[in-house]
């Protein structure tokens, strides 16, 4: 399942980058995506899933849409190069 991370601080000026603790910098005032790789440690790290952990006030997690497949993904897959 992928994520993203709604990050909409109020003391924070729009734009500034933001620090959330295993899982990187977010953009204030934007939703980014979470990558996998991190959402995987720490979900280990944290032993709960994103959806259950408890951010402060402003910081929203949202399921992603999927993405569509990488182009150069469904090639190796079809043996193209």
């Amino acid at each position: 399942m992928s994520y993203a991370l709604d990050v909409n601080l109020p003391n924070v000026p729009k734009g500034e980058m933001v620090e959330i603790v295993g899982l990187g910098t977010y953009e204030n005032g934007k939703t980014s995506p979470v990558p996998n790789e991190l959402l995987q440690l720490w979900e280990l790290h944290a032993g709960a899933t994103l959806e259950e952990a408890n951010f402060q006030e402003g910081i929203k997690v949202k399921r992603a849409k999927s993405a569509p497949p990488d182009k150069k993904e469904d090639d190796k897959k079809e043996g193209g190069n």
